[in-house]
């Protein structure tokens, strides 16, 4: 079907089976804050906000948002700016370093470490608020001369991504960009009109998406914050799913500010897009939930092996949004020069997809049943998946079973019956529950 830049057409997209099936992505969020690698605090994003708006931008843990913080008057990031750079050396300046560092690149290897991880699809950032573009556009910065990576790290990575068989997404950062707007973010007030508004950055932002989908093909549209008045977002939509028909967008398009003309107002989503969060309960709509491995999107070079996610974590927080029909969205942070520091490589090597072994199949209308077993002598987790129950009805993948469910465990080690396993899971699928553990 030809899809059009209304809700009735774009509402007709269906979520495709290959972004179901895929499961594991890679975020990469890398840019001129990689230089610096800097954030003092370490907390999750829920934890700082509950701190208030203001001393969360203040201090704010992610290392990307390093000019945000960096503008904000006595914050810790101003202050080591100032202790290791100076006061005279400009965030703009990191582009000179950047452009250097970023000579020593290898995409292959880069993509080698994300296949290995089992991931399927890669999400690069390929502007964030800083407005520092990853690749060579068309539409320059027209606020700052030669504001862009020396590199075409956009078309590098993409053909090496799909060159080797993963699919590829692109991230942009539509409400924000400080280099319109040199003010930061402070309060909440500031958080609503902070970004752009104004005509020309309206086509900006345009021009860039439509180049993004025509010069790199993505198929996944992933905008960030929100995205600016004046310009209906259905059209960039339907252009996108007629090139891509098996494309999925994000649900991070609203715009905060009003625009002077009548449009329809954003609410059309493939999936949606918690942080540092997930879900409670089985979700009909597809979501993807996204993190970092610590407490940054960007490198954080303050960050140890204690701040990162311990392979047992890792394995049980994938198991779980799995089983509510989300994606895990996984961040690497790489350095300047796109080298993935040793204890991020670590943490992503667990090759989630093949500590699981053994496997007994069992087949029921729109069911399959399968007693997954994890690798003996598991060096990532003794008490891992023992028990998956996945559906090819609407729950679509519904239940990972951990094993301390006793009720169940006790008659598999038993050597209980394969029909009698299927009859708890079948029970359990009727509670629509999407994972247990005893108390």
């Amino acid at each position: 079907m030809k899809f059009v830049p209304s809700k009735e057409s774009l509402k007709q997209h269906r979520v495709p089976e290959w972004f179901h099936d895929a499961k594991l992505g890679i975020f990469i969020h890398w840019g001129l804050f990689s230089v610096p690698a800097f954030a003092a605090e370490k907390l999750t994003l829920g934890e700082s906000q509950k701190r208030g708006v203001s001393v969360h931008m203040k201090n704010n843990p992610y290392a990307e948002w390093y000019l945000n913080s960096l503008m904000i008057e006595g914050s810790p990031t101003q202050r080591y700016h100032r202790e290791n750079y100076g006061d005279d050396f400009s965030y703009e300046r990191f582009a000179e370093i950047f452009n250097e560092e970023i000579k020593k690149w290898a995409p292959e290897d880069m993509v080698d470490l994300f296949i290995k991880a089992g991931a399927k699809y890669v999400v690069l950032v390929t502007k964030h608020h800083d407005g520092f573009l990853l690749w060579q556009s068309k539409y320059p910065n027209p606020k700052k001369e030669n504001y862009y990576a020396s590199r075409d790290i956009v078309g590098e990575l993409t053909e090496s991504v799909k060159g080797k068989g993963l699919r590829m997404g692109l991230y942009y950062s539509g409400a924000l960009d400080w280099s319109w707007n040199p003010h930061p973010i402070i309060d909440e007030k500031s958080w609503l009109t902070n970004g752009p508004s104004g005509i020309d950055y309206t086509k900006y932002a345009n021009n860039h998406w439509y180049e993004l989908i025509d010069k790199f093909d993505p198929i996944i549209l992933w905008n960030d914050i929100g995205y600016p008045p004046n310009t209906n977002v259905y059209e960039i939509f339907a252009y996108f799913y007629n090139k891509h028909p098996d494309g999925v967008i994000n649900d991070r398009w609203i715009q905060y500010h009003k625009s002077d003309f009548d449009h329809p107002p954003v609410r059309h989503k493939d999936f949606s897009t918690p942080e540092y969060r997930t879900m409670k309960e089985i979700s009909e709509l597809k979501w993807e939930s996204t993190r970092g491995i610590g407490y940054s999107f960007g490198y954080n070079k303050m960050e140890t092996e204690q701040d990162y996610l311990k392979p047992e974590e890792l394995i049980r927080m994938f198991i779980d949004i799995v089983s509510k029909n989300g994606n895990l969205l996984l961040n690497i942070g790489p350095m300047a020069d796109g080298t993935i520091p040793e204890l991020q490589k670590k943490a992503i090597s667990i090759k989630v997809r093949s500590k699981m072994q053994n496997r007994r199949v069992f087949s029921l209308p729109n069911l399959k049943v399968e007693i997954v077993r994890p690798l003996e002598n598991s060096e990532f987790c003794s008490r891992c998946t023992r028990l998956r129950l996945t559906s090819n009805g609407f729950l679509k993948p519904c239940l990972m079973v951990f094993d301390n469910l006793v009720d169940v465990l006790t008659p598999l080690r038993n050597g209980a019956s394969d029909e009698k396993i299927k009859k708890l899971f079948v029970e359990a699928v009727k509670r629509r529950k999407p994972y247990f553990q005893s108390s």
